[in-house]
């Protein structure tokens, strides 16, 4: 290719190539034939479970990432799986799991202006959203005619193979779009501000959204002078609870001509209505959003990330509810909980907590994923965190005393007594208790289980929670919904 332009194609299906998932499969643009010419190459990696690492490379996506030679043949300045994260201003360096998209089929483009190289995805070749800063390929200026095409390599003596459809190469170049795209869900309805960074002589702005599995963006509105705006659904009664979104903002320049996407902003609808009753869910601390589901049997599915609960704050998925005054909560736990992360911290269980601060006290207790026999019985634990704090100091726990663990299912209860309402009383006492039966229970820690927590505000959380202990990773738990009893 000649000058500026660029080389775009579908890429329909990807298969084989490196156990760790480090096969490049994409599109290049190269300065020549030479093995150590500069070159921009946009790729996909070839394991679509892409949260997390393998091996000795635990910040490598697996997903889409691109990787770079800037400098001229004999040099060995070389970058190479810079992951795409969600944040343009850090170099879309996103090494704890924050991965661009590979759902396929999908479009990808590259772009040269100079010897800025600049990649692009759409889901339908219409509309392109950025994917990384645009890249400079070093100093020294680039010859006129650039190789482009399509670039596989299994790497380390695999063999990848990849199908594209709809390649091509011209010399039109997309104008930069707008930039710091941000969504945040209200916490009070199903609507979502987007907000953003304009361009320079704009005339006007068009935010698109799209649900992540959907083939194409739908325009959410438009802004002339505003880089703001509510989406509040198609209908204008909200968008549905739950549902994961990409946004991505075009500019409209003079002439009508449509600048390329932002990177997209990608969010939840929240607060996600649960399938019991009045409860919610909430990532508390977490950087990948969790799922809620209730199937028709009465099975109640959470999917969750974090680093724990405990320590230097929570990261969990919790589902539940506002309660005022003492409440005791029961519910069976299905099964153990199943998380690649094998560390067997990851816990799923009841907490009573204060609020929804990562840091906020709370009681918790929970099924484990700590060694045990088999998978059939439970390592259950009681945890709370008694002041307001990130320290590890304030978070503590108790195990059973007879140490005979439970058969799956069994039966969570955790309970809250004592109110502060500025009468005698001024402390709380948070208990957990397990039972094979669901009928009778025993309290963790004995006569001297749970945690007393002073002048806890009346109206507190009391719900599901689920960690993985690793935020790079899910851990999904089961309850049984028709055993949900509050007394």
């Amino acid at each position: 290719m000649k000058g500026d332009g660029n080389v775009t194609a579908r890429i329909l299906s990807q298969d084989g190539g490196n156990p760790a998932g480090w096969s490049r499969n994409g599109l290049m643009i190269r300065e020549g034939e030479a093995a150590d010419a500069r070159h921009f190459i946009m790729a996909l990696g070839n394991i679509p479970a892409v949260l997390g690492g393998t091996g000795s490379h635990p910040w490598s996506s697996n997903g889409q990432f691109f990787s770079i030679r800037r400098y001229e043949s004999g040099t060995s300045n070389y970058e190479f799986n810079r992951t795409l994260g969600n944040f343009p201003q850090y170099n879309q360096e996103a090494r704890h799991g924050n991965v661009g998209m590979r759902e396929l089929p999908i479009w990808v483009r590259l772009q040269r202006v100079g010897n800025v190289i600049t990649s692009y995805n759409s889901p339908d070749g219409k509309i392109w959203s950025a994917q990384t800063v645009p890249q400079k390929l070093g100093d020294a200026p680039l010859p006129e005619t650039m190789l482009v095409g399509l670039a596989v390599s299994g790497m380390s003596g695999s063999v990848s193979t990849t199908v594209y459809d709809s390649v091509s190469a011209s010399n039109d170049v997309l104008l930069p779009g707008p930039s710091d795209v941000d969504a945040t869900p209200s916490l009070t309805d199903n609507e979502v501000l987007v907000t953003f960074t304009g361009v320079p002589n704009a005339t006007s702005y068009t935010i698109y959204r799209q649900a992540v599995g959907d083939s194409q963006y739908t325009k959410a509105g438009s802004t002339t002078n505003l880089t703001w705006l509510i989406d509040n659904g198609p209908d204008g009664k909200g968008l549905p609870a739950g549902t994961n979104y990409r946004y991505i903002v075009t500019a409209t320049m003079p002439q009508n001509v449509e600048t390329a996407g932002s990177y997209p902003a990608r969010v939840s609808v929240g607060p996600i209505s649960s399938p019991i009753g009045p409860f919610n869910s909430y990532d508390i601390g977490t950087t990948f959003q969790g799922n809620t589901t209730l199937d028709d049997k009465g099975v109640l599915t959470i999917q969750a990330s974090g680093n724990g609960i405990g320590y230097e704050g929570d990261g969990l998925r919790f589902v539940g509810t506002q309660v005022r005054g003492d409440i005791t909560m029961t519910a069976q736990i299905l099964q153990k909980p199943a998380s690649a992360n094998k560390d067997g911290m990851v816990a799923a269980g009841l907490m009573v907590r204060e609020s929804l601060d990562p840091a906020a006290r709370n009681g918790f207790i929970a099924a484990t994923t700590a060694d045990n026999p088999d998978d059939q019985h439970a390592v259950v634990e009681f945890q709370w965190r008694k002041h307001f704090s990130n320290t590890a100091d304030d978070s503590l726990g108790n195990t059973p005393a007879d140490g005979d663990p439970p058969p799956y299912p069994f039966w969570l209860r955790i309970t809250r007594r004592g109110i502060f309402d500025g009468g005698d009383s001024d402390t709380t006492k948070i208990e957990g208790f397990f039972s094979k039966d669901g009928t009778n229970f025993t309290k963790i820690g004995g006569d001297d289980g749970g945690v007393t927590l002073d002048r806890l505000n009346p109206l507190a959380y009391v719900g599901f929670a689920v960690t993985s202990h690793q935020d790079a990773e899910f851990a999904t738990a089961k309850f049984d919904a028709n055993s949900v009893k509050f007394q």
